[in-house]
């Protein structure tokens, strides 16, 4: 039985493995890097996550926030938090558990991991927890893309910086992998279904590195042939007829990468 802290308002345990190769881990600060943990051992551990809200007191001794004072303590969504990390020792790989959870939190009944996936895209603007809809094979396409790009404009390799908002928003809902760093072609995106489904375009940018709207939008049927979505016609490229070809290799490549992830689901 794992003990919480009586503060604790947010606790989740999931199975945690370091292997050989990839020690030692460094648990960072992620909004200053700073290293706070090294953890070297290798073989299974339970992870347990705990998390609470600093009162107005202890915030008060940080810097950087002066401004969170008694007047908001009214609202602790607008505290800091504290995170606990606590690294368990286990001979077995246990299941994730949500120890503890905030009023009204509604989690699915099965939580999922993805234990064979060992090595995502680096990707720091991902979110520390994906939704469940966002699966490795939707992340791997993303290097797949990248690698179709090196080819396809015979360049060295660029980087897709994947866009937060509607990947994370409902399950339909794609992941957008953005590039701006090929000489010569102005920036444009990729859409990725995890059916598949693969379009073209560029999205603007909202708050917080959100995704605010789609300005152009390049699709592909078979029945239709191509389709530009844009509300100006001026938006539809010059190189609009590269970036044709460029989709049709992609959703080639897309039926190769994805079909047998299908199959399986079935």
């Amino acid at each position: 039985m794992l003990e919480l802290q009586p503060e604790t308002v947010r606790a989740i345990a999931v199975p945690f493995t370091i292997r050989p190769e990839f020690e030692p881990i460094i648990v960072c600060d992620a909004g200053n890097g700073y290293p706070t943990l090294d953890i070297s051992g290798k073989g299974h551990y339970q992870l347990l996550f705990e998390t609470r809200y600093l009162t107005v007191d202890e915030a008060s001794r940080l810097n950087g926030f002066d401004e969170y004072t008694s007047e908001i303590s009214d609202s602790p969504q607008s505290a800091p938090e504290l995170i606990r990390l606590t690294f368990i020792p286990t001979a077995e790989f246990p299941e994730p558990q949500i120890l503890r959870a905030e009023l009204g939190f509604n989690p699915p009944e099965t939580l999922s991991l993805n234990p064979s996936y060992e090595e995502p895209p680096y990707r720091t603007d991902i979110p520390v927890v994906l939704s469940s809809h966002v699966t490795p094979e939707t992340l791997e396409f993303v290097d797949i893309f990248e690698q179709t790009l090196q080819e396809f404009y015979q360049i060295e390799r660029p980087h897709a910086q994947i866009c937060r908002g509607s990947a994370f928003g409902n399950p339909e809902d794609p992941i957008w992998a953005e590039v701006i760093d090929i000489p010569s072609v102005f920036p444009f995106a990729i859409s990725i279904k995890r059916d598949g489904t693969i379009t073209l375009g560029l999205v603007a940018w909202g708050r917080f590195n959100h995704i605010h709207h789609i300005i152009w939008q390049l699709e592909h049927t078979d029945e239709a042939g191509f389709l530009w979505n844009t509300h100006d016609p001026e938006m539809i490229r010059r190189d609009a007829e590269g970036l044709q070809q460029l989709l049709l290799l992609l959703k080639e490549k897309a039926k190769i990468h994805f079909q047998p992830c299908l199959e399986s689901d079935s």
